[in-house]
């Protein structure tokens, strides 16, 4: 369960935990942050076109990009 100050809120909310889910069960609980250098590193590999900057805590959900909704 989630809560926001809006409906819409409360959703993108519920979408980030389940993904944070996701990841951290596929990684068998060893998902890490990465450090500023592999974020950037992999936004040079990245060919989604979502850059995300370093110290970002939570990433904007982007509707152009499979998996994410806005």
């Amino acid at each position: 369960m989630t809560y926001g100050s809006s409906l819409a809120e409360a959703r993108d909310i519920l979408e980030e935990l389940e993904q944070n889910a996701r990841v951290w069960l596929a990684s068998h609980g060893q998902a890490r942050v990465l450090s500023d250098e592999e974020l950037l590193d992999a936004n040079d590999r990245s060919t989604h076109g979502a850059r995300i900057a370093p110290g970002e805590q939570r990433p904007r959900l982007l509707s152009h990009v499979r998996g994410w909704s806005a």
